[in-house]
């Protein structure tokens, strides 16, 4: 019987890369999701930057009194 199969021995070569790959795959599509979300926040953090600070001021204000939520626009 194969000492894999009973929970004891170390990883063949070949099983070691296969993982290694999977994970590789998992980060690499996680760092694109990032790069996507960063890209579609882009114009909203623009938007943040062009505003008055009467503007920031009343968002903050709303914010502190719990009726606009940091994570919505």
């Amino acid at each position: 019987m194969n000492k894999r199969a009973i929970g004891g021995g170390f990883p063949t070569d070949e099983e070691f890369k296969q993982h290694h790959y999977t994970i590789k795959a998992i980060i690499d599509e996680m760092s694109a999701k990032r790069k996507q979300i960063h890209e579609l926040m882009r114009p909203s953090l623009e938007a943040e930057d062009a505003m008055t600070a009467e503007e920031r001021a009343l968002i903050d204000h709303l914010r502190r009194e719990g009726r606009l939520s940091k994570h919505r626009n």
